[in-house]
């Protein structure tokens, strides 16, 4: 089963993230043409368009989920009808991301590069987008995953190439980036399109039918709270330190450091997509050891997830070193600001443990409650504090927030009910802190100290192993994952 876990969470983030992946190899030879400037710019479009992006198919995803396995013969009609809605709207929703870039970005980019800036990232939002996601989600619904792979790999070379000569050759800076994100979007989108509308003959409809539409809003709508709550808790902190005015060499270096940590999320996440199947088909077990080997897992899971966010905001400072070692405008130091967001990132085993469980049951109305009560908490924290704290209070509101995710179920009445087992979240959490503590007290240190700490913390694992881990991983051998 590990072995399977780790196999199958490797390949898949390899699949749909190469782009990522090249991105790192290649960022050395392009940090020398990249400044604070590139990565704030960046990260502000990111963030502000995250502002509106909940309204960007008003929750009409799950419409085309559950129409898809309700009626898998005749799910085309509906979806032509979402499509054709969608296609209008999304010009309506094109010209409000116009209006907010240009107020945000009218004083942060030269007035002749405005048009072009404006025209690279809102013509995938109304034109291309919607396609590549529909068609995307048609390919995954029918397990046709090789079509997506194809895509993405095809994507990430595109995108990679287009980055590296843009910024490499032309030095265009952060044009660089969305130049290329343009030239991604334009290929998947034509690649999508060629297999929804053409092979599957999925043209949008624009007969529009009011009754029809109300339905399918009144299903749709409620959704868009988790969604965007998701979006306070990740991005809310950039849009903040921008209303602020905080100072732009901050805001460049937060989003260097929080964009790095993201490459450690992100495996994390397909961990996770891995393992919460794992975890539905052991609560759909009439057997008594099917509880317990979802705490085992959970168990190894946080181990390899604690150390993996330890090692990497110890020798950060390297890390950082090796790839801006070209760059002149001091990105190298923003290793300082990404300890605790490496740390912050290893809520999610618990919060997969205490969660998952809950949403197998269908009791999901309390994790909406929490997941908005984390975003929101990200907010208000921003909100006191960036003023005077600046990024240090984006990155301690990052920490808490993602820490207050990952074990408020634990503590919540709702959603403890229904955990089995005592996952002792309290003794976790306290573990979790202290080795943040250590790492951000070690990141200085010299590398023989490093290498001394790596290796005391590898004789840990071994002890760990031979108490409890052996036990755990006999228990996970007896049970195979389809």
């Amino acid at each position: 089963m590990l072995g399977s876990i780790f196999k199958n969470s490797v390949i898949y983030t390899v699949a749909n993230q190469i782009p990522m992946f090249a991105n790192l190899i290649l960022l050395p030879f392009m940090s020398e043409f990249l400044n604070k400037h590139d990565y704030v710019v960046y990260g502000l479009v990111l963030a502000w368009i995250g502002a509106v992006s909940v309204l960007g198919n008003l929750g009409f995803i799950v419409l085309f989920q559950n129409s898809f396995f309700k009626d898998k013969i005749g799910f085309k009609e509906d979806w032509r009808r979402y499509l054709g809605f969608l296609a209008i709207y999304r010009i309506f929703y094109g010209a409000l991301v116009i209006a907010l870039l240009y107020a945000v970005f009218r004083d942060k980019i030269p007035a002749s590069q405005l048009p072009w800036f404006l025209f690279l990232i809102v013509a995938p939002v109304i034109f291309f987008d919607m396609t590549r996601t529909v068609g995307m989600r048609l390919c995954q619904f029918r397990h046709q995953h090789r079509l997506v792979h194809i895509s993405t790999i095809v994507t990430g070379v595109i995108t990679v190439s287009t980055t590296f000569i843009t910024i490499y050759v032309y030095e265009m800076h952060y044009f660089g980036w969305f130049i290329a994100q343009f030239v991604g979007h334009a290929f998947q989108f034509l690649y999508f399109a060629h297999f929804l509308y053409y092979k599957e003959k999925i043209l949008p409809t624009f007969n529009v039918d009011i009754p029809f539409l109300r339905k399918s809003l009144k299903v749709a709508l409620p959704m868009m709270p988790s969604m965007y709550a998701h979006y306070l808790l990740n991005s809310s902190d950039r849009v903040i330190m921008d209303l602020y005015k905080t100072d732009e060499g901050e805001v460049g270096m937060y989003n260097v450091a929080y964009g790095f940590a993201t490459y450690f999320n992100t495996f994390n996440g397909q961990v996770n997509t891995v393992i919460s199947p794992i975890y539905f088909d052991m609560y759909a077990k009439k057997d008594e050891n099917a509880k317990y080997v979802v705490r085992s897992l959970t168990y190894l899971w946080l181990g390899f997830t604690l150390s993996g966010a330890f090692l990497l905001s110890l020798w950060s400072r390297e890390i950082f070193s090796f790839l801006y070692a070209r760059n002149t405008d001091g990105l190298q130091e923003a290793y300082k600001y990404s300890v605790f967001i490496f740390m912050a990132f290893a809520y999610r085993p618990m919060f997969v443990a205490s969660m998952d469980r809950a949403v197998f049951l269908e009791k999901t109305r309390t994790i909406l409650a929490l997941t908005t009560a984390a975003g929101l908490l990200n907010v208000a924290i921003n909100v006191i504090l960036v003023p005077s704290m600046g990024i240090n209070a984006a990155i301690l509101s990052t920490f808490v927030c993602y820490l207050f995710l990952g074990f408020a179920g634990f503590y919540v009445r709702e959603i403890k009910q229904y955990i089995e087992l005592n996952y002792r979240p309290t003794l976790v959490l306290l573990l979790i802190l202290a080795v943040s503590g250590i790492a951000w007290f070690s990141m200085d240190l010299d590398a023989h100290y490093k290498v001394g700490i790596s290796l005391l913390l590898l004789l840990a694992a071994a002890i760990a192993y031979f108490s409890k881990g052996k036990q755990m991983i006999a228990l996970l051998t007896q049970y195979r994952h389809p």
